[in-house]
């Protein structure tokens, strides 16, 4: 049960690491295609080793070793990188959000403190100023609908 998992986990994320490439060059499904081919092929090249050491044919028995030991480093690689493009995303989009966050927050800021002024500018009778602040509240509860 463990070795299955342990298979579909690398199948998985080799699977989203070719695809990431795949993007790149313009064919996500080919390389995601692949990157699955290849991961089940480093799943079955042992069976193949002791399958040819058996049959005592020594030279294409070492061929298939080496062949299984390069896709399981491959794989590996391939699923370390998928890993950290994860982990990268991640930070990203939770420094974005933060980053969003902190803008909205400025914005209410500003919404109180223009009102205010507003207030305070219809109590001198500045009855045009006080119109043309609130117009600025305005454009700011837009803005905040934007960054929501």
């Amino acid at each position: 049960m463990l070795s299955i998992a342990t298979a579909s986990l690398s199948a998985i994320l080799t699977a989203q690491f070719m695809y990431g490439i795949g993007l790149a060059m313009g064919e996500p499904i080919l390389m995601t295609a692949l990157g699955i081919v290849l991961d089940l092929a480093k799943c079955a090249t042992p069976l193949f080793v002791l399958f040819l050491f058996s049959q005592k044919q020594y030279a294409s028995a070492l061929f298939a070793l080496v062949l299984s030991i390069t896709l399981s480093i491959v794989s590996f690689s391939a699923s370390v990188a998928a890993l950290e493009q994860g982990v990268v995303d991640s930070q990203k989009n939770s420094t974005a959000y933060q980053a969003v966050s902190q803008q909205i927050k400025e914005c209410i800021t500003q919404v109180g403190e223009l009102r205010l002024l507003a207030a305070k500018q219809q109590n001198a009778n500045l009855i045009t100023k006080s119109e043309r602040t609130l117009e600025k509240v305005e454009l700011l509860l837009i803005r905040i609908d934007d960054l929501y």
